[in-house]
């Protein structure tokens, strides 16, 4: 019978001290699960609440869904739907080949606001070459630019639009939006134009690569930041000149604007790339934001991050 009892003080007192030890483990680290990968993030994932997001990649992770129509470059008339879906964005074929830099280049019809909602009436504010039923010519048409070595994108695994200088998109639906407001894109200019503007109020976030600047306005005294020709950035625009709380941040870099103006846009047309009618920016648009409200310090900060980021942009 003592023979039994220590057997079974032996078999808990291993219990314990297996138990004590595996505890220790878990606390320091070892022996613990493998932690996953990140999953990916967008901007409506780093910053909830836009008004509309126009680009080439999801604005959250749980979007799923059409992110832009590209045709062929020679007629425009055979076309198909870039998609997203978990994350993951899939480039179509077209005519059985897919879009490519060289011998198979895809023009961009429509790009659609992953938003969904932020139009007149709760339309949507899809962006397109055939606004209203009329259609620009397809050289007017934003070139889809595919991940490549020396593309021009902020890096070789990242796609962006492409304009020469007489290219632009244009809501079919009016929008409206007072201060304060926020733009945030990622852009790259050879030549002068809007990255984005309404079609009548003087409400721009503008590239002047011959002076290497960018320029806030919004109908006051413009406000004008370095920025180099042909370089890439991440910038954040704050229109709230009301409060005194204008701003423009590029790649990290913030600049106080007080003194913009205070114009809003009101039930107009909205286009990238240049005014309306086309007046296009040279350059490359990877993606545009609209917030309705004042970016802080930290949401910039995180939105340029994330920019910055293998699930953003990358490299740049």
């Amino acid at each position: 019978m003592a023979k039994a009892w220590k057997s079974l003080f032996l078999v808990i007192g291993l219990a314990l001290t297996h138990s004590a030890a595996l505890a220790t483990m878990l606390m320091s680290g070892v022996g613990a699960p493998l932690t996953a990968a990140p999953s990916y993030q967008g901007r409506g994932d780093i910053v909830p609440g836009a008004l509309a997001d126009w680009g080439l990649r999801p604005y959250t992770a749980a979007f799923s869904g059409n992110i832009a129509n590209v045709c062929d470059q020679a007629t425009g008339l055979t076309c198909a739907n870039v998609t997203a879906a978990a994350g993951v964005v899939t480039f179509p074929t077209i005519s059985g080949v897919a879009c490519n830099n060289t011998t198979n280049i895809c023009i961009i019809k429509t790009l659609f606001d992953q938003v969904g909602n932020g139009c007149a009436a709760g339309a949507n504010c899809d962006q397109t070459t055939i606004p209203a039923g009329s259609r620009f010519s397809i050289t007017e048409w934003p070139v889809l630019v595919m991940p490549g070595a020396s593309n021009g994108c902020t890096d070789s695994t990242k796609p962006c639009m492409s304009g020469n200088g007489g290219q632009c998109f244009q809501t079919s639906n009016n929008i409206t939006y007072a201060q304060p407001f926020s733009y945030v894109a990622v852009y790259s200019a050879s030549g002068a134009s809007d990255i984005i503007a309404p079609s009548t109020t003087n409400l721009q976030l503008r590239p002047i690569p011959a002076s290497t600047l960018i320029q806030q306005y919004a109908g006051g005294s413009p406000k004008d930041v370095a920025a180099t020709s042909g370089t890439h950035y991440s910038v954040q625009a704050v229109y709230a000149d009301a409060t005194s709380a204008s701003s423009i941040s590029i790649n990290a870099v913030t600049s106080t604007s007080t003194g913009i103006g205070t114009s809003g846009a009101t039930a107009e047309k909205l286009g990238m790339f240049g005014s309306i009618p086309c007046s296009s920016m040279a350059g490359t648009i990877s993606e545009v934001t609209i917030y309705p409200f004042t970016l802080t310090s930290t949401q910039i900060t995180n939105l340029n991050a994330n920019d910055h980021s293998s699930q953003g942009w990358g490299t740049f």
